[in-house]
């Protein structure tokens, strides 16, 4: 599976490092347990720190700072457990019923999913909560979204991530398959569509709430983000 679109190598640092928020850490360890070369570059990372770390003389440290450090190091240990596995795979095609990646169906406790699991989100739109919104730790939900469906316009307040799992959607001209990330900051407005003839499966995190415009700000509380 060729895959295009990856976080960028800064959010796979802060991922590494163990400074990202649980919302946004969901879907970046989902995308580097599909993608070699994500998984390559988390590794990276993690040799660089490595290094820093043993460079510096511990009489340069205050107990506090080194504490904090070989707490995050106890947390990257978890990290070294990813490999990369398959994109989730169709079980019964016509119910769209498929096996999650490793991360994700831990997190959620089960590996595939029935229709019993969806919630209306919206017109077109179904979902599963993942992380529930808290204060300062985003949101990550699972979405599923009819072919030909276009999201309301809007922008944010920070970092969405969309990962796509199943069909694709666009955004701005681009297309997003199986395995590719999104990634939107502050700066942009925009309102991407499902453009593949199967139901969009995505997972998507965003680490402050969502900016909408015009008529759609009245139906913010229907949308839950």
């Amino acid at each position: 599976m060729l895959i295009n679109h990856h976080p960028s190598d800064a959010l796979i640092m802060a991922y590494t490092s163990g400074s990202l928020n649980m919302a946004l850490a969901i879907a970046v360890e989902t995308h580097i347990a599909l993608c070699p070369d994500c998984l390559q570059t988390m590794r990276n990372w993690e040799t660089v720190g490595g290094t820093l770390l043993e460079d510096i003389e511990p009489t340069d440290l205050d107990p506090d700072a080194l504490e904090a450090t070989f707490a995050r190091i106890e947390r990257a240990k978890e990290k070294k457990q990813i490999t990369c596995e398959p994109i989730a795979r169709s079980t019964h095609p016509e119910k769209q019923e498929f096996v999650l990646p490793g991360p994700l169906a831990r997190r959620l406790g089960f590996y595939t999913i029935d229709e019993k699991k969806w919630r209306w989100f919206a017109p077109g739109i179904e979902s599963i909560a993942i992380v529930p919104p808290e204060k300062g730790a985003g949101r990550t939900d699972l979405f599923r979204i009819q072919p030909g469906t276009k999201l309301v316009e809007h922008g944010h307040h920070g970092t969405e991530l969309t990962l796509v799992l199943s069909g694709s959607f666009n955004d701005r001209g681009t297309t997003y398959k199986a395995g590719e990330l999104s990634e939107i900051d502050e700066d942009i407005e925009h309102q991407p569509y499902v453009d593949s003839d199967v139901p969009c499966i995505c997972l998507v995190a965003i680490g402050a709430p969502i900016r909408y415009k015009g008529f759609a700000r009245l139906l913010q509380p229907l949308f839950r983000y």
